[in-house]
């Protein structure tokens, strides 16, 4: 198996056999972290075109080999280009942040406001 580091190199260098292992390789999993981000409301068509803009900016924008993974490398352009297709649609991002219950009130507001 082809090394990340090498494949980086060679799609710098302009090699497309690279760039086809690369989508070959990372294809799926890219796909899936981008239907999990814009699925639902999107549609199929949405997620692949989420994938061609990854691996477009991937060709154009590489990164340097040496510093990180390419699949860490690949899971944050997809995540950002999942995320900007749900904005250009004016549709919410789910936020971690959202998942909390977090109280409008401090607990020691609460506590004051309960022994009065």
């Amino acid at each position: 198996m082809i090394d990340e580091q090498y494949l980086v190199r060679q799609i710098k260098a302009g090699r497309e056999q690279a760039m086809g292992e690369v989508i070959e390789r990372y294809g799926s999993y890219v796909r899936t972290i981008a239907a999990n981000i814009i699925k639902p409301p999107m549609s199929d068509p949405d997620v692949d075109e989420v994938v061609s803009e990854v691996f477009l900016t991937l060709w154009n924008h590489p990164g340097d080999p040496e510093k990180g993974s390419l699949k860490g490398y690949l899971a944050a352009i997809t995540r950002n280009k999942a995320r900007n297709r749900l904005r250009s649609f004016h549709l919410e991002i789910p936020l971690e942040d959202d998942m909390l219950d977090v109280p409008l009130e401090d607990p020691y507001q609460q506590n004051h406001r309960q022994q009065q």
